[in-house]
């Protein structure tokens, strides 16, 4: 095509010249190859007619379809096959999985019928069955095995020794490996076959076995079952000490506990007794302090305050608090204004505490870690201020010390060499003195308080 107005000779589809600018008539229209025909047709269609050219296209169409359903069709049968061939490999693996342990259980039987043990053997065979019923070596073992336990022989005397020293050798790993519950266990075992194969041997590992068990389950407050346990080791070795101690600790304090909450001074005094055995045993240190300050919290509530303070005084040793101490001072405090019953049981009015007297008493007990005897303490006025220059008297029997209180009105007698009771008292001052138990180990700290 060229251009109306320059000439220029036009290639391809355009609606203005490209060398002038002109606006073209019409787009030229791109030359079309006929089409050749691919098949005979009709004598009305032509390929160049709509209708031809529809009908083309839609055999086309029609073909791509049948093909895109044909594959998702292939796809769908191949993802079925898979799941298929996983479930069958699942069932197999399954199948394969129940006859192994059914040949494991009935290897295990064959195990315990060459060892003798005939009745393990056929709980082996017969768990073999549950999982194999048709399991050909069980059926046959088992009902062999049946039959020969019903018509056992005696044991020859070589048998009888191989089997005794198979138990024998089963203890000793068990005991070396501290199996005590398989320990005891294989000494019985051994001890029914023959109650004279190394018996002494045999008693010594039981005893520890059974040492070693309550041991456990003391530790685990199952004390029922521990004194037991100590019982059966003490029936084989009557009167050992170590096993002594350990069911009396555990008899002890399994009553304190039966004592907790309902009876404060035998729970106390079952305490106490664990404590002289074994002061680290378990919680006793702790059980002591709870139950000397709730014993005399329970006395507070009747007004017996002398007792009061004795058990407060008591709990001290065993540890300390801003409110014991408090506790302690006003139990003491008020024991000192309160009368004291006679020999014969009437009250007697004792001298009240008047005002600008110092009352002594015990603050608190401390453990000294050289094991040392010490009473130390300070005399403080009704503000609780230190009073220096105050003399301190301390007496035991014919023996009597005295002390100076510094400028804090501190106080202290070290070096002590018996463990007695001791009175400490003011003499320059009006006092009440107070008695303080002599105790390797610990410092006991005295106050006197002036009463206002």
């Amino acid at each position: 095509m060229r251009c109306p107005r320059c000439n220029h000779d036009i290639h391809g589809h355009a609606l203005f010249c490209p060398h002038c600018g002109a606006k073209l008539a019409e787009p030229p229209q791109p030359q079309v190859e006929p089409a050749q025909p691919t098949r005979s047709l009709a004598e009305d269609e032509t390929p160049s007619t709509p209708k031809a050219r529809s009908k083309a296209s839609t055999g086309k169409g029609s073909g791509l379809t049948w093909l895109v359903i044909g594959v998702a069709v292939l796809v769908l049968l191949g993802i079925a096959g898979l799941g298929y061939a996983g479930v069958q490999a699942g069932r197999r693996e399954r199948m394969q999985q129940i006859e192994r342990t059914a040949e494991d259980l009935y290897q295990r039987g064959e195990a315990y019928r060459e060892a003798g043990q005939l009745e393990l053997a056929i709980a082996a065979y017969e768990q073999a069955l549950l999982y194999v019923p048709d399991h050909k070596g069980a059926n046959a073992r088992l009902a062999e095995v049946q039959a020969q336990l019903e018509v056992q022989p005696t044991a020859t005397p070589v048998l009888q020794q191989e089997t005794k020293q198979a138990y024998w050798n089963q203890l000793l790993a068990a005991y070396e490996t501290h199996a005590w519950d398989l320990v005891i266990q294989q000494a019985d075992q051994l001890i029914a076959i023959d109650p004279t194969y190394n018996r002494e041997q045999v008693d010594e590992m039981l005893v520890e076995a059974f040492y070693e068990l309550g041991k456990a389950l003391a530790d685990q407050n199952q004390m029922v079952e521990a004194v037991r346990y100590f019982e059966s080791a003490l029936v084989i070795r009557p009167g050992d000490t170590r096993i002594v101690t350990a069911k009396e600790l555990a008899t002890r304090y399994m009553t304190a506990i039966g004592y907790w909450g309902a009876d404060w001074e035998q729970a106390i005094t079952h305490q106490e007794a664990v404590y002289v055995l074994d002061p680290e045993y378990k919680d006793v240190a702790s059980r002591l302090y709870q139950a000397h300050v709730s014993y005399g919290d329970t006395l507070i509530a009747t007004e017996r305050w002398c007792e009061a303070a004795e058990q407060y005084t008591q709990a001290l040793a065993f540890g300390s608090s801003a409110g014991l101490v408090a506790k302690n001072q006003d139990a003491t405090l008020k024991c000192a204004q309160t009368p004291t019953p006679n020999p014969e049981g009437e009250a007697v009015e004792s001298e009240p505490a008047v005002p600008g007297t110092y009352v002594g008493q015990v603050a608190r007990v401390e453990d000294v870690a050289s094991g040392q005897m010490y009473i130390r303490g300070q005399v403080l006025d009704a503000a609780r201020v230190g009073v220096p220059g105050v003399q301190v008297k301390i007496q035991a029997f014919d023996w009597s010390a005295t002390a100076t209180t510094d400028a804090n009105g501190l106080f202290s007698f070290d070096g002590l060499n018996n463990a007695v009771m001791y009175t400490l008292t003011l003499p320059s001052l009006p006092s009440r003195s107070v008695d303080v138990e002599g105790q390797w180990g610990k410092l006991h700290w005295v106050e006197f308080i002036q009463v206002e």
